[in-house]
């Protein structure tokens, strides 16, 4: 039985070739079914978006060309591939439609074969555009998120704390003493030992966390990780256990100057954000608490948080 079907919603005034189009299609897709513009934008806006959209173009009220440009017109929506399906086959119609974002025309009468065709097609290309796209945000080495899914992260949480009024949290890790372990065992080992590290911290935050909370490579041998709606102790005491889990694994380092294996300095911050530069501000909270903890003799976590800087204590 085949699961995790790809979702077409099909968009028709005419409740017949709705039912036609979904007897073509039923077997490999799930479908979703509107009869007008209001209703198929209502759909699109959910939770579950469809995957493609065929559309027809003369509709009472909303017509196919008003709905696919509001579609395009939203960010949310923009990616979602439109086909649309109509008895118009004039060649300045069909420009119309693929002026305005839309990826293949259907004329009706519907040829099945053509139908099945032209949907697998826009639907494969969707799903091999969303794989690269997921790889642009995958740290090739480590396989956690990338700078580049930091920055969109802690732009999203950012803007959500402002509107919920909550506060943002920021972690940022830095394995001590890293270039000495990698001058001594040589940069394999060292490509090996950061795997290690950003593939268990990814795993401790998922044990702690009921969220999607991911840990980034922000670069080199440092990570980052962004959080929302926790307050000080919170914030500390997820580090905290961060560093131990870490401390735990033991992994040999013998050139360190704070112990006999990898450990980690942390440096946290947390605040309601309030203004465009939050974001930066936040950074710079982050990073300064790094360098503290570094300062402390590393293997430590400093946390500035409502105000207060406290975890230098060990």
């Amino acid at each position: 039985m085949q699961t995790n079907k790809p979702t077409l919603l099909i968009v028709d005034d005419v409740v017949t070739n709705i039912q036609l189009l979904a007897g073509f299609l039923e077997q490999d897709y799930r479908i979703q079914v509107a009869t007008n513009g209001a209703k198929a934008l209502e759909i699109v806006a959910s939770a579950t978006q469809p995957d493609l959209i065929l559309l027809d173009v003369m509709m009472p009220v909303m017509d196919g060309y008003t709905v696919c440009k509001k579609l395009k017109e939203n960010p949310k929506t923009a990616q979602i591939p439109v086909i649309f399906v109509t008895a118009k086959g004039e060649l300045q119609d069909q420009l119309l439609g693929f002026n305005l974002g839309a990826v293949d025309y259907i004329i009706k009468p519907f040829e099945p074969a053509i139908v099945k065709a032209r949907v697998k097609t826009h639907i494969t290309l969707k799903q091999k555009t969303e794989a690269l796209e997921r790889l642009t945000l995958i740290d090739g080495l480590t396989g956690v998120a990338n700078r580049r899914r930091f920055d969109e992260i802690l732009h999203t949480q950012i803007l959500k704390a402002q509107q919920l009024k909550e506060p943002v949290a920021l972690i940022m890790v830095d394995i001590d003493h890293f270039k000495a372990y990698n001058d001594g065992y040589g940069h394999g080992s060292g490509d090996v030992c950061l795997i290690m590290i950003a593939q268990h911290l990814q795993r401790s935050l998922s044990e702690m966390m009921q969220d999607e909370s991911v840990v980034c490579r922000y670069g080199g041998e440092e990570f980052a990780i962004v959080m929302a709606g926790l307050n000080a102790d919170e914030v500390y005491r997820i580090a905290e256990q961060l560093k131990y889990n870490i401390e735990k694994l033991a992994i040999k380092h013998e050139y360190s100057l704070v112990a006999g294996y990898v450990t980690l300095s942390i440096g946290c911050a947390s605040f309601v954000p309030k203004d465009e530069d939050a974001a930066a501000s936040l950074l710079k909270m982050a990073d300064d608490m790094l360098y503290v903890a570094k300062d402390s003799g590393r293997n430590h976590v400093s946390c500035y948080c409502d105000g207060l800087t406290f975890g230098l204590a060990h």
